[in-house]
């Protein structure tokens, strides 16, 4: 038998103890395994970069911007590739500064 010696304190807010010991009642573990099979079998995600949240707040605009460039073919069957345009520059511009590549390179 392994010898459990060391410990913790964890605060929570009422709301949250009765989330846990709901959680608890219903796996039918006392709370220290419960809480245990939590820690071994959790997967803790890595928060995004600094960039990617750059990136994905630069993606909601041109999001709009290209369902309404939708709306609009859909009801007139045409593209104004105007805006079109504008947005893949905006698209190519915002990648360019969050990954640091130049896409005049490419050509």
């Amino acid at each position: 038998m392994s010898q459990k010696t060391q410990s913790f304190i964890l605060r929570l807010e009422p709301k949250e103890l009765m989330w846990l010991e709901r959680q608890v009642n219903e796996s039918g573990l006392n709370r220290q395994d419960y809480l245990r099979k939590l820690f071994k079998e959790a997967v803790v995600v890595p928060c995004p970069s600094a960039e990617l949240e750059h990136l994905v707040e630069g993606l909601k605009p041109i999001e709009e911007n290209l369902k309404q460039i939708e709306t609009n073919f859909c009801k007139t069957k045409t593209i104004d590739m105007e805006k079109l345009d504008e947005n893949m520059a905006e698209l190519k511009k915002l990648v360019a500064e969050t990954i640091d590549y130049d896409y005049d390179k490419e050509n």
